[in-house]
């Protein structure tokens, strides 16, 4: 036989139970032979079209690897596991017989067609049944076809805000408070910290000696950790440079063979995670705390004021989901845990890209597919989806780099990446602003897009309950405004719905207003003739007028009972104590400030003359 292109076989393989001959030349392209000693004599030209399309022999998933980023990202699973391997030899359809493809770092040598024939034994199956050639039963030796699920690779601990630990110029975090860099190259190795609010500290130079790995900042000190070596234990140094006296920094040891994997600083507090599975608790100053073990390899962690969040590995993941869990707890005088190792809600077949709070303290998350989720305090403590950041990148391989969420206002500040997943140190990124937006459905109608602006106030706000059962003051004029926010767009749906004569809606919109505003909503069911629904929404505020009335009873009860409870027990500040005290007076007159306001932006249908509004509020 003559080669079509005259190139030279340098490599030959034969099967002999299907009569093919795999062979490779000198040029590096892969071809077969068929029908081998059948007695009829071959053609004279081996058919070597070379395989213009990969989509005959890759999935659409490994054309994306190969396109993708040169450089993982640190926290994500190391690319060309087994898993993968087994499905990029898995061919996809009967033509691969006679396929020839280029030989480069993704093609196939002999070894691999010997090793994986199995596969292509399977397909010839087939085609020898439809081709009149009889099926020969598979061989003692062949490999099964399918060996269930794979398990994922576990993804590495990583700190958020960071850039990969390989980088010689990478950010070692970026946060609300500032920006640390770290540089080792042959003329330094050193780190950078930068404050953005620079009343808070000046910018400061440090040395790299111990090559430190993971870094957090907050606006009390620094805190570094490197891993251990043959000579030296694993460290963490914190720098503490909100200290009254001249001895700003400390350093301590980990025990031998355990290296920390993941840091986080918080409000007087700081705290890292362990190879050991445990989790150790430092004052600001030095002074170790509490110790507790995790139920598995911590991922990452974050703090805030008295709150710690920890994600680590509560399972084996399958199909290229992960298997993480989240521990929230209370470093506080009341030390308690608020989630216990529940799971944790990642898009199919992501990972975890950044966990963190907002600037207000509400726990949040990113996977590597974009999608921002919050702590729901409202909701039992669930997760809600409040962003999806790809819907805002122009190019598939575009992402948004994630430094910082603030609640009031909303607003997501990311920094765009080209082509990649993390920004570079040089020239300095600019960070830019994305809006949130709750996935309801059809929010391209106004009833959606009311009720998606509703729901997202209402959650955005969750802080405001949570900060004031906690004794932190707030600004009551702030929510007052928020609650007239809320409010308003109630109105405005109920008169939607009863344009559109949707009563029972009606009804259920009411069953969300306060005490005034349904009375406000009786009134333009009155104007509207709406009679049936006014009657039924009058009876509702007899029963929130019932409510009102037997609430303070309840709680002088509640007080009574906790009397009672702390009876012979100090008398200090608690979380009751710290609630403030409720003015009636000024009550009254916001919520009669929102029935007015409120009014105003309903839109009247054309039974409701013009001096109605005047009528209603002289009533």
């Amino acid at each position: 036989m003559k080669h079509e292109k005259n190139y030279s076989v340098c490599g030959l393989a034969w099967h002999p139970k299907y009569r093919q001959i795999a062979y490779t030349d000198t040029e590096g392209n892969l071809g077969l032979l068929e029908n081998i000693g059948d007695g009829k004599k071959p053609n004279d030209k081996v058919a070597s079209t070379v395989a213009k399309d990969y989509n005959d022999l890759f999935d659409g998933e490994d054309d994306d690897y190969l396109d993708g980023d040169m450089i993982e990202p640190q926290s994500s699973p190391k690319a060309g596991d087994n898993e993968d391997d087994a499905d990029d030899l898995m061919p996809t359809s009967g033509h691969l017989r006679r396929a020839i493809i280029d030989d480069d770092d993704n093609s196939l040598d002999i070894g691999m067609i010997k090793a994986n024939s199995n596969l292509l034994e399977k397909e010839d199956d087939d085609d020898d049944q439809t081709g009149g050639f009889p099926a020969l039963p598979p061989s003692s030796t062949q490999q099964p076809f399918y060996d269930g699920p794979m398990p994922t690779p576990k993804q590495k601990p990583f700190q958020s805000g960071s850039t990969p630990a390989h980088l010689m110029h990478r950010f070692m975090v970026w946060n609300s408070v500032g920006i640390i860099r770290c540089y080792n190259d042959e003329q330094d190795n050193a780190i950078d910290v930068e404050f953005h609010d620079t009343s808070i500290h000046h910018a400061t130079h440090l040395p790299n000696s111990l090559n430190h790995t993971m870094a957090d900042l907050s606006t009390e000190a620094i805190l570094l950790a490197c891993e251990s070596t043959e000579e030296l234990a694993s460290k963490l140094h914190c720098i503490h440079f909100s200290s009254w006296d001249a001895n700003k920094e400390w350093t301590v040891d980990m025990p031998k063979d355990e290296d920390i994997e993941a840091i986080c600083l918080g409000q007087g507090w700081a705290a890292c995670a362990t190879s050991a599975l445990l989790v150790r608790v430092f004052t600001v100053g030095g002074v170790q705390k509490e110790i507790f073990s995790l139920p598995g390899p911590v991922v990452s962690m974050a703090g805030h004021g008295e709150q710690l969040v920890i994600i680590y590995h509560r399972g084996t993941g399958f199909d290229g989901d992960q298997c993480l869990g989240v521990q929230l707890m209370e470093l506080g005088k009341k030390k308690k845990q608020i989630l216990h190792g529940d799971p944790l809600s990642l898009t199919k077949k992501s990972y975890l890209a950044w966990v963190g709070f907002s600037s207000e303290g509400t726990p949040c998350y990113v996977d590597s597919e974009g999608i921002v989720r919050m702590l729901n305090r409202g909701l039992g403590n669930t997760w809600i989806p409040v962003c999806n950041t790809r819907e805002h990148c122009k190019g598939k391989s575009d992402n948004y780099w994630v430094v910082g969420i603030h609640e009031n206002p909303q607003q997501l500040r990311c920094i765009p990446c080209k082509g990649a997943r993390f920004p570079p140190t040089l020239p300095r990124p600019a960070v830019a602003i994305l809006p949130f937006k709750l996935p309801y459905c059809q929010v391209t109608t106004e009833k959606g897009q009311m009720e998606e602006q509703y729901w997202r106030s209402v959650v955005f706000h969750n802080h405001m309950d949570y900060l004031s059962k906690n004794g932190y003051e707030l600004d009551e004029n702030a929510k007052s405004q928020l609650v007239k926010e809320q409010q308003e767009l109630l109105m405005k749906l109920f008169a939607l719905s009863c344009k559109l004569e949707r009563e029972f809606r009606c009804m259920e919109l009411a069953d969300l207003m306060t005490q005034n505003v349904v009375n406000l909503a009786i009134k333009y069911a009155s104007r509207s003739r709406r009679l049936n629904l006014a009657q039924r929404l009058s009876e509702m505020a007899v029963e929130k007028a019932s409510e009102l009335a037997t609430a303070p009873e309840d709680e002088e009860e509640e007080e009574d009972f906790r009397k009672h409870l702390n009876a012979g027990y100090s008398n200090s500040a608690t979380e009751w104590s710290r609630l403030p005290v409720r003015n009636v007076q000024q009550d009254q007159e916001m919520e009669d400030a929102e029935e007015t306001d409120a009014y105003e932006e309903v839109e009247e249908t054309p039974e409701v003359h013009k001096q109605s509004k005047k009528n209603i509020f002289s009533e």
